[in-house]
């Protein structure tokens, strides 16, 4: 059974070589990756996955993130980055009125 590593550390200064650690108080063990075949070493453009961007965030996470979270932050450029102002207006909470609401009473 070979080991879990959870400390992997790569290095410029020793390029090609893996330093990794089964656990933070461990000996180091340097591993040194090969390519197991010259069989696709080389991938074209065509073969790459397409690249995929994120949906963002809904409009009540990002007014939560400006009116609660962006006073963390501590440069403006950390404020402007983490926490921008939304392009668009806060949305109005939808109240259900009291007749309509569900209410679980129970019998103890």
């Amino acid at each position: 059974m070979s080991p879990n590593f959870i400390n992997v550390h790569v290095s410029a200064d020793h390029p090609g070589v893996v330093e990794c650690r089964e656990f933070s108080d461990s000996p180091v063990v340097r591993i040194t990756p090969t390519k197991v075949s010259k069989v696709n070493a080389y991938v074209s453009c065509d073969d790459l996955p397409k690249e995929m961007f994120g949906k963002g965030l809904d409009l009540d996470r990002q007014w939560y993130l400006f009116e609660h979270i962006r006073e963390f932050c501590h440069t403006d450029e950390a404020k402007n980055f983490t926490c921008p102002k939304p392009a668009t207006g806060k949305r109005q909470k939808q109240t259900v009125p009291p007749k309509y609401r569900r209410c679980i009473k129970m019998h103890i």
